[in-house]
């Protein structure tokens, strides 16, 4: 029969209790973080522009507005995948995707997508600023992100004329909620 040291079991003790109390909070915020997030797909589609020969906008960012559960801030971006879009060929329902991310999960209500151009050139070869409200658009787009969830928003993009000038505004299309 062997003898263990007394001071060998008390040091065993304290570096299993050192291990736990390290793994419990990495096995924890993996999880939190990792299982409470969702993916977030915001798409932009239009009707037919008849005016237009092309219309190049520009993004510069994607954010939502809601709570999520591991955060405070008000604003959520969404990183952009596709910064130019020519709206001209999104039509008969057709959408682009500008942007993709994994965010928490949480509940959402606003939707702000932030122009940073809007060119355009008629049929006619005049090339023409389309003028949007403040630089930004933003939706109420209330939704629900569910732990691994995924949703998809898509956006419908208006182009409107009035007198010689052309200006964008924006509605939801849908919001298509996924496992």
């Amino acid at each position: 029969m062997s003898v263990v040291p007394h001071g060998s079991k008390r040091r065993r003790k304290g570096k299993a209790a050192a291990v736990l109390l390290l793994f419990i909070p990495l096995v924890a915020g993996g999880y939190y973080f990792g299982y409470n997030t969702g993916t977030v797909s915001i798409q932009v589609t239009d009707d037919a522009i008849s005016d237009f020969q092309s219309l190049n906008i520009t993004f510069s960012e994607v954010a939502l507005l809601g709570r999520s559960t591991l955060s405070t801030a008000e604003w959520t971006t969404v990183e952009i995948s596709s910064h130019t879009l020519d709206l001209t060929v999104l039509n008969n329902n057709v959408s682009s995707e500008i942007g993709m991310g994994r965010v928490q999960a949480g509940t959402y209500s606003q939707l702000r997508l932030t122009v940073a151009s809007g060119i355009g050139v008629l049929r006619s070869g005049e090339h023409v600023t389309v003028r949007f409200p403040s630089g930004e658009f933003q939706t109420e787009t209330p939704f629900k992100l569910d732990p691994m969830g995924q949703v998809t928003l898509v956006v419908r993009i208006l182009v409107v004329k009035s007198g010689p000038a052309y200006s964008l505004q924006t509605a939801v299309g849908s919001i298509q909620q996924g496992p």
